[in-house]
């Protein structure tokens, strides 16, 4: 038998009123991605869905963090499941 993981079920949860009421006014056509503020609300993980839900990056600013020591330590290591600005490094 599976167990689901209660820290995930509650930030699928927040993801999905996050995009029922909070951003669905704000996103044009024209964004050309999210930048979510502070880290003690939003795991990395939860950028995947949302990044999949609404078609443009979203960027985690833990994420956002170690894009910026690799870039400047010129390592690039891709970390894969962390959204696509992990993913793709330059």
């Amino acid at each position: 038998m599976e167990r689901s993981d209660p820290h995930a079920e509650r930030s699928n949860a927040r993801i999905r009123r996050l995009l029922e009421t909070s951003l669905s006014p704000f996103l044009l056509p024209a964004a050309q991605g999210i930048y979510l503020l502070g880290s003690g609300a939003w795991r990395v993980v939860d950028v995947v869905p949302m990044e999949v839900d609404l078609e443009v990056p979203v960027v985690h600013p833990i994420a956002a963090r170690v894009w910026y020591v690799q870039k400047r330590m010129r390592i690039r290591q891709p970390v894969t499941g962390a959204g696509c600005l992990l993913s793709g490094l330059p």
